[in-house]
């Protein structure tokens, strides 16, 4: 697979796992952590070092929304 085309995947599994924190499914917010990984990834590899670092934050966020949801299953 060509990097140009990964970015579509990325792309596509960033808009599967908005849906299903949507649909309130919390392996949404896993998804999210693993295509944010590959965004960062994608970024450093492209030297876009401003997209990274704003993909670094959503993953942080993932990760906080994922450990609020179990919390509040208790």
């Amino acid at each position: 697979m060509n990097i140009d085309n990964l970015s579509w995947v990325l792309a596509f599994g960033s808009l599967i796992g908005g849906q299903l924190v949507i649909n309130k499914n919390k392996i949404g917010y896993v998804i999210w952590v693993i295509v944010n990984l590959l965004w960062i990834t994608y970024f450093i590899y492209k030297d876009i070092y401003s997209s990274a670092f704003l993909f670094l934050v959503y993953m942080i966020q993932s990760i906080y929304g994922y450990i609020k949801w179990k919390k509040n299953e208790k």
